[in-house]
C-alpha cells in the first residue's frame, strides 16, 4: 500500500536532542491515532512515513537505529510494526528490516538495534504498518507515541 506522509503539520526526522554524543533523538510520533484496515489474511499494511527529508541523508552515517514505543486506546485488533525503507536515488522504496516487530498491545517496547549496512541507503525513511489482525474486518485505531535513537558515525 502506498505511505502517505503523515506528519500531522509537524516536521518529523529533526532531533529533538543530541543524547551522549554521536546519538540523536527523533521523536517521530507523539500521541497520534493511527488506524488500521488492511488486514492480516490480505498480506498488506498500512503504512505511515514517520521520517522527512531531513532524516533521509543520514543513512550511510548510521552506526545503529533503535526505535521506542508506546501506545494507549488500541482496538481489540489493531497491530503494528515498524520498518526501515530504504532506495538510492530512482525507483520504488525497498522495505529493509524491522526496526520494532508486531505488536498488538500499546506497553513499552523497544526495538534490537539496527545495524545492516545494506539497507542503510542514501535516502532512508522509518515506516509505521498498521495492520486488522485475523478475526476482525472493521477499522481499528490505536494512539502510539514513536521515537527513534540514531546512533552516528563519530570517527574521522
Amino acid at each position: 500500500m502506498s505511505c502517505p506522509d503523515n506528519t500531522s503539520g509537524a516536521r518529523r526526522g529533526v532531533p529533538s536532542r543530541r543524547i551522549m554524543g554521536s546519538t540523536l533523538l527523533y521523536r517521530l510520533a507523539i500521541s497520534e491515532v493511527f488506524t488500521a484496515t488492511s488486514l492480516v489474511a490480505s498480506a498488506t499494511f498500512d503504512e505511515y512515513v514517520l521520517t522527512d527529508l531531513d532524516f533521509e541523508g543520514l543513512g550511510p552515517g548510521i552506526v545503529d537505529i533503535v526505535v521506542h514505543s508506546e501506545g494507549s486506546n488500541f482496538s481489540a485488533n489493531f497491530t503494528y510494526n515498524v520498518v526501515l525503507q530504504y532506495k538510492f536515488e530512482l525507483g520504488e522504496w525497498l522495505t529493509g528490516g524491522t526496526l520494532l516487530p508486531l505488536r498488538t498491545n500499546g506497553t513499552y517496547a523497544i526495538g534490537t538495534p539496527f545495524t545492516n549496512r545494506a539497507e542503510l541507503g542514501v535516502r532512508i525513511r522509518i515506516v509505521l504498518r498498521t495492520q486488522v489482525s485475523a478475526g476482525s474486518t472493521a477499522t481499528q485505531r490505536g494512539t502510539l507515541s514513536v521515537n527513534a535513537a540514531v546512533r552516528l558515525y563519530s570517527g574521522n
